[in-house]
């Protein structure tokens, strides 16, 4: 963590001050200078002298002070990770209660305000702008950070609920029931075989791909033929040789595997669809 340096290309090597340092331009104050006022303050929180950096304070008011009081408690504290609700550093929470209680106290006075009366010609006012969008930024950022772990986190249990329900001795029971959800979705799709664009390939592509979104991929080749067969009517003979083969996909200049992502994407199963799109970004040579 940064601490009082000797140059602004000291304090520039820190990204923190990076972002930082575009506040301060755009508020008006003097780089250098506000760093080093800024760290000196730091300092004297880090080591438990909050009411020292409080009275080193005397003197700026109005958005300069709550720019300052906000930028301490950032520097020493992750409010981002707070939100999202991951382990933090708090190391310095109780050295930072003085500059909590002094912030509460000039927000009430100076508030933050993303669109402040007189920011062209007043610092205190693009001082309040920089505070309230940054504040914005971190609780945003933060809940998002927030919805993305616990996303995570669900999706986890839901992988480790399916593995669990996977065992052998289910096996059989839901490979008859993911044969019935293929033969229902297959219903709906039907139409007339005389349809010259119901290739046999089209229909293996598509069968075959369904089946592995089910989660049936230890069938053996002979039986998804068998099963394929009982579906479209086709002979095992024109099925067979296609069956696990992803390199069918290309056949007719990739517009089997094109048909048949377009046949999902209307269903709504895109991420069949997008596994055909990954297949067909590939080369032949590839497999």
């Amino acid at each position: 963590m940064t601490t009082s340096a000797a140059t602004l290309d000291d304090y520039l090597s820190d990204p923190h001050n990076q972002a930082i340092y575009q506040d301060i331009e755009e508020i008006g104050f003097k780089p250098l200078e506000f760093f080093n006022f800024f760290y000196r303050l730091v300092d004297l929180v880090k080591e438990g002298k909050g009411t020292q950096a409080i009275q080193e304070l005397e003197g700026c008011e109005g958005g300069i002070r709550l720019y300052l009081l906000f930028s301490i408690r950032e520097r020493l504290r992750d409010s981002m990770g707070k939100i999202a609700g991951w382990t933090v550093d708090d190391s310095y929470e109780a050295s930072l209660f003085l500059i909590h209680k002094e912030y509460d106290e000039t927000v009430k006075i100076c508030p933050p305000d993303i669109f402040p009366p007189d920011p062209d010609n007043s610092i205190h006012d693009r001082a309040r702008r920089a505070v309230a969008i940054n504040s914005m930024t971190r609780e945003v950022i933060g809940i998002r950070l927030k919805q993305i772990i616990e996303e995570s986190r669900a999706r986890a249990e839901r992988d480790e609920a399916i593995e669990l329900r996977a065992r052998q001795d289910e096996r059989e029971r839901l490979e008859k029931a993911q044969s019935g959800l293929v033969a229902d979705i297959l219903k709906t799709v039907k139409q007339p075989r005389q349809n010259p664009e119901f290739t046999t390939n089209r229909q293996v592509i598509a069968v075959g791909l369904m089946l592995k979104a089910l989660g049936a991929t230890s069938i053996k080749k002979t039986t998804q033929a068998n099963f394929i067969e009982f579906l479209t009517g086709k002979t095992n003979k024109e099925i067979y040789s296609r069956v696990g083969d992803e390199t069918t996909v290309y056949n007719r200049n990739n517009s089997d595997g094109e048909y048949v992502r377009d046949w999902f994407i209307q269903l709504g199963l895109t991420d069949i669809a997008k596994e055909i799109d990954d297949l067909l970004s590939k080369k032949p040579e590839q497999f």
